[in-house]
């Protein structure tokens, strides 16, 4: 009974964190769309192609190959740079979310309560990805929270005041381009990163197609997030 238990509670786990990293590929292939508008937009779309595949190349040889990022994670390693990209890549994503809703509170409060929901949805998924899976790991509650809700908290407090001291940094600046493409490229080797440890901890590929529930659901928001 207690081993049968324990099969259930593994593979329930194991769809949750392919979910997961399934939402985390859907932000990737989102922002890419995004920075491809912007590209054809502004009549740059080869440079923007050229740049968003060298950079998801990158990021790909990385995860599969930088020592950090072994997929065999877990407290007792030196795992401080496959931390800090998390960091690095909540504070980046979240600093445009915290931008966004500074210029959003001077087009009244209904704007604001909609745009709240949709961020309030997005980044709880995202986190709740994000920390579930260094908890499985078996990393310390302080460290997960620090590196997903404290970047993160972080970010959007600087979004914000960024925009309150007149900063531009909205699309169209150079700041936007590198950071949205340092996004993508953070995004891509996490979630690789992520989905190669899955394989290992789990050992089956049946879990595999849980991840598309997790692209999907970043596809849905995304377009709410549109209108």
């Amino acid at each position: 009974m207690t081993h049968s238990m324990n099969i259930k509670t593994h593979s329930k786990t194991a769809y949750l964190l392919y979910i997961g990293v399934g939402f985390i590929f859907g932000l990737c292939l989102n922002q890419i769309h995004e920075v491809f508008e912007q590209g054809v937009a502004l009549e740059k779309s080869f440079y923007v192609v050229v740049s968003v595949l060298i950079g998801v190349g990158v990021a790909q040889f990385l995860a599969k190959h930088v020592s950090c990022c072994d997929h065999v994670h877990n407290p007792t390693k030196d795992d401080k740079v496959f931390l800090g990209l998390i960091a690095l890549a909540s504070l980046v994503h979240t600093f445009f979310d915290g931008a966004l809703f500074a210029l959003t509170i001077q087009k009244g409060v209904q704007s604001l309560l909609v745009l709240l929901l949709m961020i309030s949805i997005h980044e709880m998924i995202r986190i709740t990805a994000l920390y579930t899976t260094l908890k499985s790991m078996s990393y310390t509650n302080n460290i997960v929270t620090l590196v997903t809700l404290g970047a993160s908290s972080l970010g959007i407090g600087l979004g914000v005041l960024v925009v309150l001291a007149g900063i531009s940094v909205g699309e169209g600046t150079l700041f936007y381009e590198i950071s949205s493409y340092l996004s993508i490229g953070l995004y891509t080797l996490i979630a690789t990163d992520i989905f190669l440890w899955l394989r290992n901890k789990f050992k089956q590929d049946l879990y595999f197609s849980w991840s598309v529930i997790g692209i999907l659901i970043a596809y849905v928001l995304s377009l709410m997030h549109q209108h």
